[in-house]
């Protein structure tokens, strides 16, 4: 998922568990991309959340706005500042 998303690249997730549910509420809020149900989907429904939501010029231009607020980032830097914060360093 991170590395479509740094790369501008619209998803589709299909959520089974524990932080998966949490990155498909985060996409669907971020409008780059779709969620499928892991145990109600089929080729016809996958087809049209591509086609529909995904595959979309809005979709890819969300995608493309996400990426290049990413590439500003420094996620190890930022990690390592919290983690010494919370510690006390």
């Amino acid at each position: 998922m991170g590395r479509a998303l740094k790369n501008g690249c619209p998803i589709l997730v299909e959520p089974y568990g524990n932080d998966q549910f949490y990155n498909a509420k985060r996409v669907l809020e971020l409008a780059v991309g779709a969620a499928a149900h892991p145990f109600r989907s089929n080729a016809r429904s996958i087809a049209r959340l591509l086609e529909e939501r995904v595959l979309t010029r809005a979709c890819k231009r969300n995608a493309e706005t996400l990426k290049e607020r990413m590439a500003g980032e420094d996620g190890l830097r930022t990690a390592c500042d919290h983690i010494e914060n919370i510690m006390g360093l």
